[in-house]
């Protein structure tokens, strides 16, 4: 028999990024619940994300998080959710946008045009850049200006965000005037969608089989979010640090904040199409493990069933004998 090196994979994403590589990997790990077969799968079934983060000097660093089995059916419809309502607000953009009126002076159109867009990364990503004051315009287009080469397409926003800034100021306030009056954040939510929707986020978790020497514990958060308005919308963020985990009266586990130590992100950008296999990849896994195991599990639940009930008469019988030995 051939040797696996990864049998349980059951989705990648390669591709370089800031000249290193990245890989993105999703791994099933299904378990059957024995007490209830007919469950399917247990509490402990989940699939692990995995991202491996290799820069350009070689240095390697790997994230992991788990997704619970049982919120993948859940996760695949919020994502169909979430694309469907991009799709109509888009279309509304398209039909809706061409009828705002622009400045008189034809010659300013140009000009404020370069306020519709966002920045794409950063603290003000997805605010509209008339909302955004002309120093952080200044320090974005410096931004995408250092990337300009590796980045062709960012040469169309530098050139629109130029015309802007080469403006003179009173041009510049009448731009942003006119904005604030006639794409008021009500106007955005349905004519120029932008920012994170998201579709998943699992919370601080505590992986306590990973402890080190100094008793701190791996911890991990992971969240899936569609980014409008960029090429690679689907964002899967995966960060793992150490800290020190307290487990409370109920039994729940408590991350101790001031012990967070070693913290390390890594963001995952996929297509459209390669967010929405990575997600249906995990929805089909699922699906077929229990159509593969349906008929065992519904056998053995009758059985238990069975047994239950032969129990409870035995038990009655004893109870009964007990009863009349008494006298």
């Amino acid at each position: 028999m051939a040797v696996t090196k990864y049998p349980k994979e059951i989705f990648t994403n390669i591709k370089t990024k800031n000249g290193g590589a990245q890989t993105f990997s999703v791994a099933s790990n299904l378990q059957f619940d024995e007490d209830k077969p007919l469950a399917m799968m247990s509490s402990l079934s989940r699939y692990v994300l995995t991202a491996v983060e290799k820069n350009s000097s070689g240095k390697t660093s790997i994230l992991i998080g788990n997704i619970p089995a049982k919120l993948v059916p859940a996760i695949a419809e919020r994502a169909k959710s979430v694309l469907t309502n991009t799709i109509n607000v888009n279309a509304d953009s398209s039909e809706v946008a061409t009828e705002k009126p622009w400045p008189v002076l034809e010659r300013n159109k140009k000009i404020c045009e370069a306020l519709e867009l966002s920045p794409t990364m950063g603290n003000n990503k997805g605010k509209p850049f008339w909302s955004i004051p002309a120093e952080e315009i200044k320090k974005y287009r410096e931004f995408l200006g250092k990337n300009a080469e590796k980045y062709p397409k960012n040469k169309e926003i530098i050139n629109k965000l130029d015309l802007f800034l080469t403006a003179s100021k009173e041009i510049q306030d009448k731009c942003v005037s006119f904005m604030k009056e006639t794409r008021s954040t009500k106007d955005r939510s349905t004519t120029a969608p932008s920012g994170e929707l998201i579709i998943y986020e699992s919370g601080t978790k505590p992986r306590v089989s990973q402890k080190r020497e100094d008793g701190k514990v791996q911890v991990y958060n992971i969240k899936i979010a569609y980014v409008i308005g960029q090429n690679y919308p689907f964002n899967v963020t995966i960060t793992n640090y150490y800290a020190f985990v307290k487990k409370t009266d109920t039994g729940a586990l408590n991350v101790q904040g001031n012990s967070v130590c070693d913290k390390v992100s890594s963001i995952v950008r996929m297509s459209e199409l390669d967010g929405l296999a990575f997600i249906k990849s995990m929805e089909d896994d699922a699906m077929a493990y229990k159509i593969s195991f349906y008929a065992r599990q519904l056998k053995k639940a009758d059985e238990l069933v069975k047994s239950n009930i032969e129990q409870s008469k035995k038990n009655a019988e004893n109870d009964s004998d007990a009863y009349f030995s008494d006298f």
